[in-house]
This record gives structure tokens, C-alpha cells and sequence, in this order.
């Protein structure tokens, strides 16, 4: 995009030479048409001024660190080459920011020589996760008396990307599997009897197709079935993406409108992510939009992670998360990431999940048959809303059973 327009200055100028052009025969003094001429030939020379000093002009940014965090400053530089065999004049410049992303990205930029190049950097803050664009540039270049001014942008847009927001979770919280394939520490009862598992005593919450017969009546208590194996400490991460739950839809430009419960679900998956992958724990986060990350030895890295939330969108009626995927199976644990649950979509959650050891937090709108539904499957559940704190909602779950008061 190129203009040229008259300065304040240059507006006044071209007044007084319209004025003094039309008066000088009238009042009969040729002088004024001396000034009339001088005005206009200054005017002229500036718009020559400002058209010659600005040639081709090559930009390049560098963004560092690339992704943006929020709360965290990330430079950027601006590397401008001028292609011309010209010198280009000194000018104001000023980089386009996106309203996701803040800083003082403009100052003055000093004239280049032919084939130079110069650098000037500006720092930003990302506010709101997603893939932006910086750029592109725009220069001012003004003629030494001030009368014109010509604007021109150069370069294209560059891309970045604003991480979700990750918060520090405290110990607390429910219970993952211990590291380094710790054995579950449930002992074998004398006289079970030839079938090869392990039974303890019953805990509320257990489901009743586990409870061991046999072992309940040799001991005269409700014994529950428990294979011995020894954990591998994998956690699976599994995020609501369904529109509907999270309370949101496309707008009359199809972008979707702001969900307070999707950035509030982004965000804790985030800082379970950092927080378990940092205690050493394998770990798959998946969400029903069809990304799927695994973290553990020669897998991905958290930063993969918050790229992919970053750029999380909600989905129309999305599957459920394929208990085949992501290590989802007996004794799984799962950390169910909910918007808004209805008691159908509970229940299928339940099915899908039907052999996972399983913690859920839940939208405070959801309702209460979904609540009990999922509370009923012996899941340990817990209500958020927008304005909770995510680190005040997982210290808020039990540390030493199954099941969380809402």
C-alpha cells in the first residue's frame, strides 16, 4: 500500500499559492506571482524528494523466542535491505500488531545506503493464545521542509504463535502412578485360591464387577479383584473440544466466538502437561479435534504440546476419544478435561472410559444428572468455573481417594 499526502504544512503552502495566484492581477502585483511560483516549485521538490528516496526495500523478521508466552517478552527483529542503488531517506516506522499481541512497535529508522542493510527491534507480549501475523511494515518518509509525506508498507506479515497460559499446580491433587515401575502395593491374601490375581478389601467407588467372590467369602468381607502389574506412570490428558458443551458458536464471519470454558480447559491442560511431564511421568494429551501428543522418552516435548492448544478450536458433535488411542485402556489413568456435560454425553463418557482409573473436571453449568453420572462410575469429579484458579481447582481434589465433593 502506497499514498502521498500534504502535510499541515504543505496544505497551508498550496493555500497561500492558490491565494497569491488569484490576487496578483487583481491587485496588480507581480510579486505574488513570484511567491505563487516559489511555493509550488518547493511543493514539487518535495514530492520528488519523497518519491526518490524511497526504492525497494527487502524486509525480514526474526522473532526470539519464537513462540510467544504470555507474560513473557519475546524480541523482535526487523532486518530492512535496500535493493536500490539509491540511498533511502530517514523514516518513521511503525510494525502492524494484531490485538492478541501488544508492544511499541514503531520508531525512527535511519537512512540506508544502496545495498545496506539495518536492523531496529521492538519487544511484544502475546495476550491471547493463537497463530497471529506481525507486519506488515509501514514507513513514513517526509520531505526536509515538512510539506509531504509518503506511506508505503514493505514485507509481508510474519506468523507467530501465542502459547496458551501455563500456571504452576502444587503438590496435592489426586494420585498418578508412581515412576520407575513402582508394584502396586496391594498384597495377595492367604487363601484366594489358584486364580492368579490379587484382592483387597472393597473401597467405595470401586465398581461391583471387580468384586472377587471367592476371596469374600473366605474372608468374610467385600474383596475386590486387582491384577498385580507394575504401573508405567502414564497419564493420558483428554480435552472436550465439542462446541456445544463449551457454550459457543461460529459468528456471522465463521469465526467461532470466545468460549471462557475452552480457554479455561486449554489452559489447565497446558499446566497439567508442564506439570506432569516435569515429575517424569509419560504422557498423552489428546483432545476430540484429533491431535494426539505422547511425552516420555524420544516422544514430544511440552512446547509441542502448547502449540497444538494454542491453535485448539472447537468442533461440531466431535467423537469421543477411541479408547484404543493414546493409551487409554484397564487401569489408564485419565484426566478428563469437560465443558458443560449432559447426562447422554456423561454416560457415553463413562463407556468409553469404562476400564480407566479416571479424574474429571467439569463445567459448575453442567448438570447435575451428568455429575452423578460420572460420580456413579466412581470417577473423582470436580466443578470449575471460568474464574476459578487452575491450580486452586486440581490442589481442591483428593490427594488419597477417589472421589471429590463438587
Amino acid at each position: 500500500m502506497r499514498s502521498l499526502r500534504l502535510t499541515r504544512r504543505g496544505t497551508g503552502f498550496l493555500v497561500v499559492a492558490g491565494v497569491a495566484f488569484v490576487a496578483a492581477p487583481a491587485a496588480s502585483l507581480p510579486v505574488l506571482q513570484r511567491v505563487t511560483g516559489l511555493m509550488t516549485g518547493l511543493l514539487v521538490l518535495a514530492v520528488a524528494f519523497v518519491l526518490a528516496t524511497q526504492p525497494r526495500t527487502h524486509v525480514r523478521r526474526v522473532v526470539s523466542p519464537p513462540s510467544l508466552r504470555p507474560g513473557t517478552p519475546s524480541r523482535v527483529t526487523v532486518v530492512l535491505r535496500n535493493l536500490g542503488r539509491l540511498p533511502s531517506a530517514s523514516a518513521r516506522w511503525r510494525d502492524a500488531l494484531p490485538s492478541a499481541v501488544v508492544g511499541d512497535a514503531e520508531g525512527r529508522l535511519p537512512g540506508i545506503g544502496g545495498g545496506d542493510e539495518v536492523e531496529v527491534e521492538h519487544v511484544v507480549h502475546g495476550v491471547r493464545r493463537g497463530r497471529h501475523a506481525i507486519g506488515p511494515l509501514l514507513l513514513e518518509v517526509e520531505d526536509p521542509f515538512g510539506l509531504v509525506v509518503r506511506r508505503r508498507t514493505v514485507g509481508e506479515p510474519s506468523e507467530v504463535t501465542v502459547l496458551p497460559r501455563v500456571v504452576d499446580l502444587h503438590d496435592g491433587g489426586p494420585p498418578v502412578p508412581e515412576r520407575e515401575g513402582a508394584v502396586r502395593p496391594d498384597p495377595r491374601p492367604a487363601g484366594v485360591g489358584p486364580d492368579d490375581v490379587v484382592a483387597r478389601t472393597y473401597q467405595p467407588g470401586d465398581a461391583l464387577k471387580r468384586v472377587h467372590w471367592k476371596a469374600t467369602a473366605h474372608r468374610g468381607e467385600l474383596m475386590v479383584r486387582q491384577e498385580e502389574q507394575e504401573s508405567d506412570s502414564h497419564v493420558t490428558v483428554v480435552l472436550d473440544t465439542d462446541a456445544f458443551s463449551l457454550g459457543t458458536a461460529r459468528d456471522g464471519h465463521g469465526r467461532w466466538e470466545v468460549s471462557t470454558d475452552l480457554e479455561w480447559l486449554v489452559c489447565a491442560a497446558a499446566s497439567l502437561t508442564n506439570h506432569l511431564a516435569h515429575r517424569g511421568h509419560d504422557l498423552t494429551v489428546t483432545a476430540l479435534d484429533g491431535f494426539e501428543r505422547r511425552l516420555g522418552e524420544q516422544g514430544d516435548q511440552v512446547e509441542d504440546v502448547l502449540v497444538d492448544l494454542a491453535v485448539l478450536e472447537p468442533q461440531v458433535a466431535p467423537e469421543l476419544v477411541d479408547p484404543t488411542r493414546g493409551g487409554v485402556g484397564p487401569g489408564t489413568s485419565v484426566v478428563l478435561l469437560l465443558g458443560s456435560i449432559e447426562p447422554d454425553r456423561a454416560r457415553d463418557w463413562v463407556g468409553s472410559l469404562e476400564d480407566a482409573d479416571v479424574v474429571v473436571l467439569a463445567a459448575r453449568s453442567s448438570r447435575p444428572e451428568a455429575l452423578t453420572v460420572l460420580d456413579a462410575a466412581g470417577w473423582s469429579v470436580r466443578t470449575y468455573g471460568s474464574g476459578d484458579g487452575v491450580a486452586d481447582v486440581w490442589g481442591g481434589l483428593p490427594s488419597g481417594g477417589r472421589r471429590a465433593a463438587t
